[in-house]
């Protein structure tokens, strides 16, 4: 079996995990709402920390890809520097640049997607550690 092809199931197999326990909390919370009666309050939180989430996902995404574009338009191109011993050899940005624009939008997504989880409020007090 190659790398891939134990990274993706295993991947998915995180995934659904996590999607699982949080489905298991949201459902134990939407339970709890409905035999107290406050089913209308739920639906309002849930909105709420939707809308937060997603807010902070995009706003963070956005933030990121402009930030990452306007510093690669000022590259002016390769710095001369004189070094006594050299050190690691980095590779030349005609080998970096195609996997830079083509990662660029994926990964900010990627970024905008962990921030949504941590600005959508969990509801739950913050550890003390």
């Amino acid at each position: 079996m190659t790398r891939s092809s134990i990274a993706v199931p295993l991947l998915i197999l995180v995934i659904l995990v996590y999607a699982g326990a949080e489905g298991v909390a949201l459902y134990t919370d939407w339970l709890w709402f409905q035999e107290v009666g406050f089913g209308g309050v739920f639906t309002t939180i849930l909105y709420t920390k939707t809308l937060l989430g997603a807010a902070a996902g995009i706003s963070v995404s956005l933030f990121l890809y402009l930030n990452l574009r306007f510093a690669r338009r000022g590259y002016g191109g390769p710095a001369l520097a004189v070094m006594d011993e050299p050190a690691s050899q980095l590779p030349s940005w005609a080998l970096v640049e195609p996997l830079y624009r083509r990662l660029l939008l994926p990964g900010c997504v990627l970024a905008g997607l962990f921030a949504a989880g941590r600005g959508s409020p969990s509801g739950r007090p913050p550890s003390a550690s």
